[in-house]
């Protein structure tokens, strides 16, 4: 199901006329998401990334890889286990069977598909970047007011931007 109608549902909004706004926050939240969470979720194909040692766990920068092919000095690993390294794709790492290669001999080289499309999110993450789009839908016209107070009590709110806990 396309987000803007989860978002739509939980805001109550029936019409089209709040489409536009809701699909520019939805693009924002998407695309920051990556930059915000420190983990790539966003779809990738044909991304390259390198390792050059002193780790046992190599992580990818990207969660969910597909079509993975790892090398070793342009020698092809078996995709998915092979001597040397285990490959946990939907986890985003592998991890080295024996020591850890050193740093200055051995490069490994990844090319891999990986992330997710924005109607393929796991559920957990997908709930919290569209509360995160609600809270600035709902916020939009209050950016800059973080708190007031008054001699009967106060009001705190966060920045509008700022990503909810």
């Amino acid at each position: 199901m396309p987000v803007i109608v989860d978002v739509k549902r939980q805001l109550e909004i029936t019409t089209d006329d709040w489409d536009a706004i809701l699909n520019d926050l939805i693009s924002k939240i998407f695309s920051n998401a990556d930059i915000t969470m420190k983990i790539k979720y966003s779809l990738v194909t044909g991304y390259t990334q390198y390792w050059d040692g002193d780790k046992k766990t190599l992580y990818f920068d990207y969660v969910n890889i597909r079509d993975c092919v790892v090398t070793d000095d342009d020698v092809a690993l078996v995709e998915g286990r092979d001597e040397d390294f285990v490959i946990y794709p939907e986890r985003g790492f592998m991890k080295s069977v024996g020591e850890k290669f050193t740093s200055g001999y051995r490069i490994i080289k990844a090319v891999y598909n990986g992330g997710f499309g924005e109607d393929d999110y796991p559920m957990a993450l997908r709930s919290s970047l569209i509360k995160q789009i609600i809270h600035e839908f709902r916020r939009r016209k209050d950016s800059g007011l973080t708190s007031v107070q008054y001699p009967d009590g106060s009001v705190n709110k966060f920045i509008v931007d700022d990503w909810l806990p």
